[in-house]
This record gives structure tokens, sequence and C-alpha cells, in this order.
């Protein structure tokens, strides 16, 4: 296998094993909303779950998009602020 093609493989499964440690953490964010009694408390669990789960969507539309040869973080990034 060539080299980029091998780093094409291993980009890949990178990108794909940090959108599901993002789910994750969106998913405990949002079950520990559930379970506490404080509405304001409650509010920033909530919204820190939707601002990982922004970062997440993100992160796949950003890898479909953008080359990984010539990704950058803001190319990367440029749609997330507009859409939050």
């Amino acid at each position: 296998m060539p080299r980029f093609e091998r780093h094409q493989v291993l980009l890949k499964e990178i990108t794909h094993r940090v959108k599901n440690s993002l789910a994750i953490v969106a998913s405990m964010l949002k079950l520990q909303a559930n379970e506490v009694n404080d509405p304001a408390l409650t509010s920033h669990l909530e919204e820190a779950a939707y601002r990982v789960s922004a970062s997440r969507k993100e992160r796949t539309n950003a890898s479909t998009r953008v080359p990984a040869r010539t990704s950058s973080i803001s190319a990367a990034m440029s749609g997330t602020f507009a859409k939050i």
C-alpha cells in the first residue's frame, strides 16, 4: 500500500474514533442533565451537549468536504461558527 493511501486509511480511522468519542461525551452530558435537580445546571449541561454534538457534526462535514491533503483548521471550521 503506498504511503499516502496508508495515511488516508489511518486518518479515516482516527476521524471515526474522534466522532465516536464526541458522541459518547454528548450522551454522557445529556444523561447527567436528566439526573440533576438544578434547572440552571441542567441548562448548562444541555448547552454543553449541544456544543459537543455540533462539533461532531462539523467534524463529519469537514471530513467529507475538505480533502485530507489540503485540510486546515480554518477550512474545516469555517462553517461551524455560522451554524452555532
